[in-house]
């Protein structure tokens, strides 16, 4: 008997090396795909999906039918899709949609044929779709190949990322970043995929993103430093994902509290875990991740009837909203689990039922790590009953599923080390493609350079023409108002901003610019002008300068008290070179001269009512002073200035004469209570003139 039991037992054994590794057929696949397609392929289990495999390609006979036959088939049930070649050209329905792989059963030889209605990137071209929906096609694909092909995902995420940028929006740019990210982790790299998220998240926290994405960005680096074994980050970033969820979305903090359960449960504090996987079922009473956790709390405190109960309500959840193939993986794990309950309790029937159902599974949907999970339960079953020859066969399954799993992990790595050189010569690509744009910038700056010294040399050639032609005093006057100088530095000036290609600002700068100069004209043709004709060009004298230095110093314009009508005038242009002392020797030295914790520099221009004929204006700076801006005046631009404001002197001489008043001016400096020098004011005491229109004459003093 106990012969024959052997025997029995080897016999069963062999058959079953028969039935997996005996009888091998052919398939003979015809495929009819769309006009003018001559690169046909057939990719699926039977060939670990590759897309591109030479050995699987169609010959092309006529008719648009292509043929291939497949040799060495073993039996069984397998998945297939036909490609062109690569990922991006999978066949789809008629109408571009995705279609389920193909499903057929190995028996015997067999000739399969198929029609095959479109190919997906010849249906849905993408660069037809407008910008908005162009990113979310990206998106879909990128999702897509995530699971089957990282390079094609990393390629559709980079895009996604650049798509981001161009439409300026920061949630899909971060977004773009989250998808980077996964596909790294994907990979083992964990820490450029902790990079990445961490400016994802910056982005959210920035536009203050209330939707789920910053509680998942939390979740996704919590679980890159669960995987490292940083239990206090891991817990703080799961923590801060459930807490970033609002109302709409509290259902989904079940997710975040189970997986701080895990922590615990790893970390064998089981009293935590408990209260976390509680806490999370208040959120969602179905929570497949939380039951199954709770079944595992209760099996390692011994309590294998809580155990079973958990295990069982997982089950019953994941069937509801689990679908496809992670159903049967889910349902392959709880089986197992199910089966190790009864196992304890010491129901081998329903042990082996249990554990035989998750191998069955598992082999249904060809999942290596299931089968040998599943196969590897059925072993130690057997082997506590001392079943050896059964127990065998099963050993024999799990070892041929390690080797198998070993070679995919070592395609893995293969398929790793080439994303990663693919990754370096992209980032070598990124730095030669900033370090040409740094030498375009380079160039544009030279050749700033140049022209502002070409207009140097104009301006110097101008200058020494005006020198020679402006011989009368009012001439000279509007020289120091509008001197070659101050125009070529506005023309610079509006030239820096245009290379910059900051138009707006040069725009304004030129818009500004030639109003000044066209009111100078006007008023250079008079003798006397209003005073709120000589106000609005010291307002657009100042904003010119305030352009020119960046805005490092402000200005106020005081008049309200002085009364004046439209035909209240005062001389042309003789307030304008004391204004342009003050900024050039007073404040702009200031930053030059002063600690950085001084206060910004500060303009004031006061119309003050005096006499019945003369009013008071005073220009008054809180620059460095006259005394320390004496160290200054050496070039050339400065003796300009100095000269302007000799010819306004001898205007108000002239003025005196002219009309008989006693007009002035006074330069007071001005000191702090510790002595220093505070700034400097300058007092002048100008008549108020009748002014008859439209002729512009003098009609009688105010």
């Amino acid at each position: 008997m106990i012969l024959l039991k052997a025997t029995t037992g080897w016999i069963f054994f062999f058959a079953l090396l028969q039935l997996n590794a005996g009888a091998q057929y052919t398939l003979h696949l015809v495929a009819l795909a769309p006009s003018k397609t001559k690169e046909v392929y057939v990719t699926g289990s039977f060939n670990n999906w590759d897309p591109g495999n030479r050995n699987c390609k169609l010959k092309y006979i006529a008719n648009d039918s292509s043929e291939i036959v497949l040799k060495n088939i073993k039996a069984g049930e397998f998945r297939f899709k036909f490609t062109r070649g690569n990922v991006t050209s999978i066949e789809c329905s008629s109408t571009g949609t995705n279609i389920n792989p193909r499903l057929i059963k190995i028996l015997h030889d067999t000739t399969v044929y198929v029609a095959i209605a479109a190919w997906s990137d010849g249906y849905f071209d993408l660069n037809h779709l407008s910008d908005s929906m162009l990113y979310e096609a990206m998106m879909a694909r990128a999702g897509y190949y995530v699971e089957i092909n990282l390079d094609s995902s990393y390629q559709y995420a980079l895009q996604l990322y650049r798509q981001s940028k161009k439409l300026h929006l920061p949630l899909k740019e971060a977004r773009a970043l989250d998808l980077q990210a996964t596909i790294f982790t994907k990979q083992g790299n964990g820490e450029k995929a902790l990079e990445l998220l961490m400016t994802s998240l910056a982005i959210k926290k920035k536009i203050n993103d209330s939707s789920g994405g910053t509680s998942f960005t939390y979740s996704s680096i919590g679980k890159i430093y669960d995987g490292a074994g940083d239990f206090n980050n891991a817990k703080e970033n799961y923590t801060n994902a459930a807490n970033w969820l609002s109302k709409p979305y509290e259902i989904f903090k079940c997710a975040s509290y189970t997986d701080i359960g895990n922590l615990f449960i790893r970390a064998n504090i089981m009293d935590s875990a408990i209260w976390y996987v509680k806490y999370a079922l208040q959120f969602n009473p179905d929570y497949f991740a939380a039951l199954l956790l709770m079944g595992d709390i209760e099996y390692k405190r011994l309590n294998y009837q809580k155990a079973l109960i958990n295990y069982r309500a997982a089950l019953a959840s994941g069937s509801r909203g689990t679908p496809g193939t992670a159903l049967f993986n889910n349902a392959v794990e709880v089986y197992n689990k199910i089966a190790g309950v009864f196992d304890m309790l010491q129901l081998n029937d329903s042990a082996y039922y249990y554990a035989r159902y998750a191998f069955a599974m598992a082999r249904q949907v060809n999942n290596p790590s299931a089968i040998i999970s599943s196969s590897s339960a059925l072993v130690d079953l057997f082997g506590k009953d001392k079943n050896y020859d059964s127990g065998f066969i099963y050993q024999l399954l799990l070892m041929r599923k390690k080797d198998s799993l070993f070679t995919i992990e070592k395609d893995r790595q293969i398929h790793n080390v080439y994303f990663n050189e693919r990754l370096q010569q992209q980032e070598l690509q990124a730095r030669s493609e900033k370090s040409a744009a740094q030498l375009k910038i380079y160039l544009l700056f030279g050749l700033a350079i140049l022209v502002v010294l070409l207009a140097i040399g104009y301006r110097l050639i101008l200058k020494n023409r005006f020198h020679k032609q402006l011989a009368e005093i009012e001439m000279r006057a509007l020289r120091a108002q509008m001197n070659p100088h101050f125009i070529f530095n506005c023309l610079a000036s509006i030239n820096r901003y245009i290379v910059k290609s900051d138009t707006k600002t040069a725009s304004a700068y030129l818009t500004k610019f030639s109003k000044l100069i066209r009111l100078i004209l006007d008023n250079s043709a008079n003798e006397l002008i209003s005073i709120d004709a000589e106000i609005q060009t010291l307002r657009l004298y100042m904003d010119m300068e305030l352009l020119r230095f960046d805005k490092s110093f402000d200005y106020e314009i005081q008049y309200d008290q002085l009364s004046r009508t439209d035909n209240t005038a005062m001389p042309a242009m003789i307030i304008q070179p004391y204004v342009e002392n003050a900024i050039w020797h007073g404040l702009m030295q200031k930053t030059d001269v002063l600690n950085g914790n001084e206060k910004k520099g500060k303009l004031w221009l006061r119309f003050l009512p005096h006499t019945e004929d003369l009013m008071k204006i005073e220009i008054e700076d809180n620059g460095i002073g006259r005394k320390k801006g004496a160290a200054f005046r050496k070039t050339d631009m400065i003796k300009t200035k100095s000269y302007g404001m000799q010819i306004s002197k001898d205007r108000i001489e002239l003025i005196n004469d002219q009309y008989n008043v006693r007009s002035s001016v006074t330069v007071i400096d001005l000191f702090g209570e510790a002595g220093e020098a505070t700034g400097t004011k300058v007092i002048l005491y100008l008549p108020l003139i009748e002014m008859t229109v439209p002729s512009g004459s003098v009609n009688r003093l105010l």
